[in-house]
């Protein structure tokens, strides 16, 4: 009997640190799977706000793309009037030098003008 005591008692000893261990690693998996949770949702919250701030900046750079276009149209418009401006300013040029020539009286010069043609 005293056998079973001593056995019981080395059993207890024994089992007693188990049971401790395996409450604790029951506590610390719940807490790790709770981190890992709490984790997981920081991942989420984290990717969907470079989600949001890559959109964000997408759209600004497009707003300014569209800005840089549509300035770059208007370059082309006004260098394109100041163009056809030089090339009204030539053709009167042309036509008030041989009206001069007309009234100075050297009218060869009106024939070997090339056609002038101001609709454009």
């Amino acid at each position: 009997m005293l056998d079973r005591l001593k056995l019981h008692a080395q059993l207890r000893v024994v089992d007693v640190p188990y049971c401790f261990i395996r409450v604790s690693y029951q506590t610390m998996s719940e807490e790790c799977l709770q981190m890992h949770r709490l984790g997981e949702r920081e991942r989420h919250a984290f990717s969907n706000g470079q989600i949001e701030k890559f959109n964000k900046e997408n759209k600004e750079l497009q707003q300014e793309i569209a800005g840089e276009i549509k300035k770059m149209k208007e370059d082309y418009e006004e260098q394109t009037d100041i163009h056809l401006g030089f090339e009204h300013t030539a053709k009167f040029a042309a036509v008030e030098t041989s009206i001069n020539t007309f009234r100075d009286g050297n009218c060869a010069n009106l024939v070997t003008l090339p056609f002038i043609n101001l609709s454009n």
